[in-house]
This record gives structure tokens, C-alpha cells and sequence, in this order.
């Protein structure tokens, strides 16, 4: 019964951990609303930036990968990577 238990309680945690991952996209930065505090891709997706997110060094034509979750329905950057 306590092997049950744990199997359970382990794949109740991999389930979690899972449904917690952060998502990712490609695209070029269009735009950076710093009044709304948020970042516009070329193909029009949207993410909010967390006020304690630093955006210095991040300008409009970069080529990015935004790591993003979603949270109270709204895609909010978790991390972000230039490419080169």
C-alpha cells in the first residue's frame, strides 16, 4: 500500500512540475510598450513584463526565443534570449 502511495504521489508531482513549465517562441521583437509594460513580436503575440524584469539591451529587430508562462490568462515573460 505505501509503494501505491508513493508511485502516486510521484506522478501527481511529475503532472504538476509539467503543467508549471514555462513555454517558448521565436520572433523578432516589434515592439517594447515600456508605458504598458509590454513586448510585441513581429507576429503579433504579446507578453507582459514583470516589473522586476530588466529589458535594457533588448531593442525592436532582434531575433528572440521568450520563455513565457501564463498567468491569470495573460502570457508573462519569464526569460528571454537574443539570437544571433
Amino acid at each position: 500500500m505505501q509503494k501505491l502511495l508513493s508511485c502516486a504521489a510521484f506522478l501527481g508531482l511529475l503532472l504538476t512540475a509539467g503543467a508549471a513549465a514555462a513555454d517558448d517562441v521565436d520572433g523578432t521583437i516589434k515592439a517594447i510598450d515600456t508605458e504598458n509594460g509590454m513586448i510585441v513580436l513581429n507576429d503579433g503575440s504579446q507578453f507582459q513584463i514583470p516589473d522586476e524584469f530588466n529589458i535594457e539591451g533588448l531593442n525592436s529587430g532582434q531575433k528572440v526565443v521568450v520563455f513565457f508562462d501564463v498567468v491569470d490568462g495573460k502570457k508573462t515573460l519569464a526569460d528571454i534570449d537574443i539570437l544571433e
